[in-house]
Formats: structure tokens, sequence, C-alpha cells
């Protein structure tokens, strides 16, 4: 069941983050298009920091990897719809200091549904610390599941709806 929960949070990170991309690029032009990677990135890096600093056991992974997996289900669902509450116009950051604080928000919005798809993988990998490998196999299906669901996605939708393909 692990596998299973590990290909599915795995196809939603890839699918979210290369939708986005695009999304970016139609709705900011194509200097915001690399934003998506480092949301990604800040995401996962900063999942990866927090479980490494909790050096968590199998009990405390076995307690949270459920509740990480909901909570990563939401947030790819509720995320573009926090997003799209942000009054953020990026053609004003030059000139209006209010729109920084809103740029910082979106991106730590953007990176949570990231960082709770990455620290939940994470926590099944410490869930079985002696055979890590196929978890590690689960991921990396995940991904290639992803990267085929989000150009499905975009064939059928238009981005901003596709975005609602990964949760």
């Amino acid at each position: 069941m692990t596998g299973f929960a590990v290909v599915c949070l795995s196809a939603a990170t890839v699918a979210f983050q290369i939708l986005l991309v695009r999304v970016f690029a139609i709705q900011q032009f194509h200097h915001f298009a690399h934003m998506a990677i480092g949301v990604a990135m800040l995401g996962l890096g900063a999942s990866g920091t927090l479980v490494a600093l909790r050096r968590p056991g199998t009990g405390f992974a076995d307690a949270w990897f459920p509740r990480a997996t909901a909570l990563a289900a939401l947030a790819f669902a509720a995320t573009p719809w926090l997003v799209g509450l942000v009054p953020l116009d990026p053609t004003q950051l030059l000139w209006d200091a209010r729109h920084w604080p809103r740029l910082g928000l979106v991106y730590a919005l953007l990176a949570l549904p990231f960082g709770l798809g990455g620290g939940a993988i994470l926590l099944a990998i410490t869930r079985a610390p002696t055979r890590p490998g196929g978890v590690y196999g689960a991921s990396f299906a995940g991904a290639a599941l992803g990267a085929l669901a989000a150009l499905g996605a975009l064939a059928l939708f238009t981005p901003v709806r596709a975005l609602a393909v990964p949760a």
C-alpha cells in the first residue's frame, strides 16, 4: 500500500510542477515559468531538511506518513485556489513594494504541496529502512506517470483547469 501511495505522490508532484510551468508561461510570460522549478526545489528541500533534523524513527513515520499523504493531496487541491486570492501583479514589483511580500506568500503557498509530498515520500523511505529500493522505485515510476498525466491533462483541459489533475 505504501508503494501505491508513493507512486501517487510522486506522480502528483511531477505533474503539478510541469503544469505550473505551463500556467506561469501563459499567465506571467516565460519569465515566471522558471519559478515553478524554484518553488518545487524550495518545498522539497525544506521537507528534506525538516525530516533530517527530526530524524524520525519508524514509529513516527508510521504515524505521520498517512497524515502527510492526506495533507499533500489537500495542498495540491487548495494551493491554486489560494494563490488566486493573493493580489499580486508582477509588473508592479519595481514600483510598489507591497507586492514583494505577496510574491513571498505565493512562493510559500506553491512550495507547500511539494514539501508535503516530498516529506511523505521521505517518511515512506523511513518506514522501510532496510529495504528502501521499493519506495525509491515507486517514486521513479510515479514521476514517469506524472509527466504523462501532465501531458494528457494539457491535451484535455486548459492549463489552469489541468492544475486540478494532480490532486
